[in-house]
């Protein structure tokens, strides 16, 4: 009777139904998809953080070669997907039990809350195929996985070479000059090229294997292993199993581990405020993954694993590695670290000096996490501990009292994540050896298909210390001396409209870098989108940002810094058009403004406007022209780019001028692919570019980028 009911029920709903006008050509492509979470979590970082999005979109290239198989997917697969949550992994996996397998991915508009927002979200990335294995379906909790022979034989293989330069020349690469006190003044060690090379080796997703080297601009390439130099100044790699029967994960060499809402394990990406206003408040628990990118310090290294006892899973894990740090005594005999300031994460190994901060300490972390999941629920807790083998001795200053200091740090997390029908309740409590502790909890509800909604709030305590986590917050990085509660809505009146926001207000307790007393702040963002056809679409965004910071000067007789209120608005005009499914264009407009209290004010203004052309199956052209003004760095606006494969580009557009790219893609064989790009900008009335060691003479900066990919 069920099978009879299905059967009828797509006869009538599927001829009907507006997806049935979908065209696979107007469906977004990862760039697309990715444009606007990158753009504003880049927005909400702090100066000082630094975040590695091509984990990102390595991650997604991924998805599309390896396309999620919808019928045979876990809950945790479905929910790396963009746009997904546990209600529509929930829903989809009732679907299949009630109905069973899908035969297209167009049945989804028969699933609750899969409206066609979502489907053009996860389209690319997912497949339908009825699977002969009777141990890979959603209702077999822990599938054998493959045979040793099948991976051996049956693996894709890669190998990546990427060549970055820059055209001008820097002052770094400059003969050094001689200072006041007649020494040589710094400059860059090595040349101005970047060289990246990986070779990997994948059979689906049950097991992968990567090697990767990188030389940043600046640095050397040489063989000095006393000195952690293996030819490229870094090198990464691991080996990774998954689904193999009750080993769900295992990895060795590098890796990373996210789990619960990120308070204090989340040494992959997330996102934060933007306008996924809804689903983002709800970090995803990745758990351990394989690392194979490029960042210096969002990665562990050693081993991991996940082990399943029925819906109860353990994780060990170990972590042993060298740490970038601020050296401030050594012991004279061992030459042995005994005190450092900060930790570096710049990854930039260039000069003397950066090279004396290299690998200064070793942090050693060492613990497990304990998690029980069913269909509707998932319980966990999570134990580490953190040895850093020397010292951190911070700074005096007034908002650095209360950052963590000593050579061991403990943290302690416990987590849930809850589907009841159209509710989600998540949330993490966390504590660190200080006795300071983070707490974050929410919820999302689906009212139905056209009203989704967020909450939550969350309590950062000033003496909480997590070096490895990421939150979502106002300073995600941060996770400290921050209170705050977020509402997100989301609201779909029709097939052609989306109309996202979102309210959060947070306080800071104590003092911040350049605000010298407790502070608060609010932030709003409204976008609507309108998509009346399969050719085009708009949207338009605004944004306010409003926070406290200290007054740049202080008036004649006074001896304490006050603050002033500073906001920054934004508004956006974004046009799309497709003009031919092989042409297609962008147009976006964006102005900022930038008040602080009554010492002034500035405005940014970017235009641009993009070409991607499909010339045939082998040659894809993508190439932008923008002009832009910002006098001042707090009005610059960022906007993404089109990049080779793997590498991420958004400038911050600022000062005053034009910038160009072009970049080609040549693939003349199924296992063979070429990149190409070039881009400049030139920069009005400049005399110089940049500073420092970077400073080029002149007013323009280009740059060019090489890439290979051979796959066998």
């Amino acid at each position: 009777m069920i099978r009879i009911r299905h059967f009828l029920s797509l006869i009538l709903f599927l001829p009907f139904s507006s997806w049935a006008q979908v065209d696979p050509d107007s469906l977004p492509s990862i760039d697309e998809g990715i444009d606007p979470a990158i753009e504003d979590a880049i927005t909400d970082l702090e100066s000082d953080e630094q975040v590695d999005f091509t984990i990102f979109t390595d991650f997604l290239e991924d998805l599309k070669r390896h396309p999620l198989n919808l019928n045979s997917s876990s809950k945790d697969q479905l929910l790396m997907l963009p746009g997904m949550n546990d209600i529509l992994a929930t829903n989809l996996h009732n679907y299949i039990h009630d109905f069973g397998a899908l035969s297209s991915t167009y049945e989804l508009q028969a699933v609750p809350g899969f409206n066609l927002e979502v489907f053009r979200k996860i389209q690319p990335y997912v497949m339908v195929k009825k699977s002969g294995a009777k141990d890979i379906n959603p209702g077999v909790l822990h599938p054998t996985g493959p045979a040793l022979k099948s991976i051996l034989s049956e693996s894709e293989q890669e190998l990546l070479f990427r060549f970055v330069s820059l055209i001008e020349d820097q002052k770094g690469y400059a003969p050094p000059d001689t200072n006041q006190n007649g020494s040589l003044t710094s400059r860059f060690l090595g040349n101005r090229h970047k060289y990246y090379l990986r070779y990997s080796m994948q059979y689906q997703r049950n097991f992968s294997a990567a090697l990767v080297g990188e030389k940043d601009q600046g640095e050397q390439i040489k063989w000095d292993p006393k000195n952690h130099f293996y030819g490229f100044d870094f090198v990464v790699g691991h080996l990774y199993i998954q689904d193999y029967g009750r080993i769900k994960r295992l990895v060795l060499g590098d890796y990373n581990l996210q789990s619960g809402q990120g308070l204090i394990l989340s040494t992959g990406l997330g996102f934060g405020k933007g306008v996924e206003t809804v689903a983002a408040v709800n970090r995803t628990d990745f758990g351990v993954r394989p690392y194979a990118s490029v960042n210096e310090n969002q990665f562990m290294r050693g081993a991991a694993a996940t082990i399943a006892f029925g819906n109860v899973y353990f994780t060990p894990f170990f972590s042993r590695m060298a740490l970038d740090a601020n050296i401030t005594s050594e012991d004279t005999s061992t030459n042995e670290v005994t005190n450092v300031s900060t930790l570096q994460t710049s990854g930039f190994h260039r000069t003397e000096s950066e090279l004396e901060d290299k690998d200064a300490i070793r942090e050693t972390i060492f613990g497990g996490r304990i998690q029980y999941k069913n269909r509707f629920l998932s319980l966990g807790a999570t134990h580490y501990v953190q040895d850093f083998g020397s010292t951190i001795t911070p700074n005096t200053s007034d908002y650095q009292i209360f950052y963590f200091s000593g050579n061991r740090n403990y943290l302690t997390g416990f987590d849930f994540n809850a589907s009841i029908r159209n509710l989600i309740f998540f949330g993490e409590f966390a504590r660190s050896k200080s006795g300071g502790t983070a707490t974050t909890a929410g919820l999302i509800a689906a009212f139905d298909r056209k009203v989704d909604f967020s909450l939550l709030v969350r309590n950062f305590e000033r003496n909480f210390h997590s070096t490895r986590g990421y939150a979502f917050a106002e300073r995600p990085v941060t996770i400290r001396n921050e209170r705050g509660v977020y509402m997100g809505l989301k609201l779909m009146p029709g097939t052609k409209w989306t109309i996202s926001a979102f309210f959060d207000q947070f306080w800071f307790p104590w003092h911040n870098y350049q605000v010298s007393f407790p502070s608060r702040g609010r932030e709003t963002l409204t976008q609507i989108d309108f998509k009346p056809s399969k050719r085009w679409s708009i949207y338009i965004r605004y944004r306010v940002d409003n926070k406290d910071r200290n007054a740049s000067e202080l008036t004649p007789g006074q001896q304490l810094e006050v603050l002033i209120p500073t906001q920054k608005q934004s508004f956006r005009l974004h046009f799309n058009y497709k003009v031919h499914r092989t042409l297609s264009l962008k147009t976006r407009v964006e102005k900022s403004w930038y008040k602080r209290g009554e010492e002034g004010s500035s405005r940014g203004t970017l235009a641009f406007q993009d070409i991607s052309w499909k010339i045939g199956w082998k040659w894809k052209v993508n190439a932008r022209y923008a002009i832009f003004t910002a006098p001042e760095y707090n009005s610059r606006i960022y906007a993404y780019e089109n990049d080779i494969l793997g590498f991420f580009s958004i400038p911050a557009y600022f000062m005053s001028g034009s910038r160009y790219y072009l970049m080609i893609n040549y693939k003349p064989a199924r296992h063979v692919e070429f990149w190409a790009r070039f881009a400049r900008s030139k920069f009005h009335h400049a005399k110089s570019v940049g500073s420092g060691l970077n400073e080029i003479s002149g007013n323009q900066r280009s740059e060019i980028k090489l890439q290979m990919r051979l796959r066998f």
